[in-house]
């Protein structure tokens, strides 16, 4: 049972490395959404996909590997669960530990993620929000709202949009 708990913790280990560079990633791109920077904006865009598709790969890696135990412990294999993973496992209680310590650490990294994440979509909403009153400002029209979430002009002309990206 010790090869299963390598290869899941070396799963997990890289798996936490990824998170942690998707966490640099959204860091840096706070500050790219501040100065308004959108080539570095459009960098972190790619990365973050890059970083996505590896974190797709490493659950199809150890889906299978939650899928073999949970038959083995007779439990349902969608409700199985790292901590259930971790202990039913026969190995001794410092396997589990180096186990549970990662487990951890991935779900704090986990945490940290979506609130840079959400705190990243709150920076671009307010900066649109900006950009939205200064467009007011020039069109002389700062009391009255000119533009909808979809960027077509409030009132009923056809195809009247502050920008038009129809393909």
């Amino acid at each position: 049972m010790e090869k299963l708990a390598e290869k899941v913790g070396n799963i997990l280990e890289e798996t936490l490395s990824s998170y942690k560079e998707l966490q640099r990633v959204l860091e840096l791109e706070k500050g790219y959404i501040i100065e308004m920077s959108i080539d570095s904006m459009w960098e972190t865009i790619a990365r973050k996909k890059q970083i996505a598709l590896k974190l797709g790969k490493l659950k199809e890696k150890i889906q299978p590997l939650f899928g073999k135990r949970a038959i083995e412990v007779h439990m349902d294999t969608e409700n199985f669960k790292l901590p259930d993973f971790i202990k039913k496992m026969p190995d001794s209680e410092v396997v589990k530990s180096n186990l549970r310590k990662i487990g951890l650490a991935l779900e704090t990294c986990k945490q940290n993620v979506e609130n840079l994440a959400a705190a990243n979509k709150k920076y671009i909403d307010e900066h649109l929000s900006v950009i939205n009153e200064i467009f007011s400002l020039f069109a002389d029209t700062s009391r009255k709202k000119q533009y909808n979430n979809a960027g077509n002009l409030l009132e009923t002309k056809e195809k009247n949009r502050l920008i038009n990206a129809e393909a």
